[in-house]
């Protein structure tokens, strides 16, 4: 049993991965995240602000990571 209840409160954080596609030039990419933290999208080809997530996870070697297997 842990000395410290900090110790015991301690959650291991995973990031997942998303798969983005832009609107205007169709241009797609991944972005690492975490799932509590929406983060600020920006094509890096024609720098256009309104990204479409098409998923999330879809390597099966990334999803057991993030599941801790």
């Amino acid at each position: 049993m842990p000395s410290n209840m900090n110790e015991a409160a301690t959650v291991r954080r995973f990031p997942t991965k998303l798969y983005c596609r832009c609107g205007n030039c169709g241009h797609t990419g991944t972005v690492s995240t975490y799932i509590n933290t929406s983060p600020k999208l920006v094509c890096s080809k024609c720098g256009c602000r309104n990204p479409h997530v098409g998923g999330r996870d879809f390597l099966r070697g990334w999803a057991n990571r993030r599941r801790g297997r």
